[in-house]
């Protein structure tokens, strides 16, 4: 494999990876703040709350050791850009972690460190969020 190829094929998994954190941070985010069944499985089963922390921070350290170390593939494979190479690996692990803080912060403000919310769960709470949904969306079914 000639060295340009190795180059774009890594920088496609580093941007990959990166897009993948980036869209599961905001798709569990916009979910918890908008399904109100989501949101008050997640508050009330503390097990899950703890396994999604978990996931997240797993991923978070994956995601970043995996951009790390094709950053440092392609330092190596281009000497004359080592620093141009190593600041935008840097920006990729920051945006990676900048982009986990969310669902983080969330699943602890409002799962693992939140008082007790069963009056936003009851039933009659989660119709009146039914009700607002299907007020302010009159042709979703």
């Amino acid at each position: 494999m000639k060295s340009t190829e190795l180059v774009k094929q890594l920088e496609l998994y580093s941007n990959a990876i990166l897009a993948f954190v980036v869209a599961q941070s905001l798709v569990f985010s916009f979910t918890f703040g908008t399904n109100a069944e989501f949101g008050c499985v997640v508050i009330a089963e503390k097990p899950l709350a703890l396994g999604l922390l978990a996931h997240f921070v797993l991923s978070t350290v994956l995601a970043v050791v995996a951009i790390t170390y094709l950053g440092r593939a392609l330092q190596r494979l281009s000497q004359e850009n080592q620093a141009l190479v190593r600041l935008l690996f840097l920006g990729k692990c920051i945006v990676v972690v900048m982009f986990t803080v969310i669902p983080i912060l969330v699943l602890l403000w409002f799962g693992l460190l939140a008082g007790d919310h069963a009056g936003r769960c009851t039933p009659k709470a989660k119709s009146a969020v039914y009700i607002h949904d299907s007020v302010s969306q009159p042709n979703a079914s």
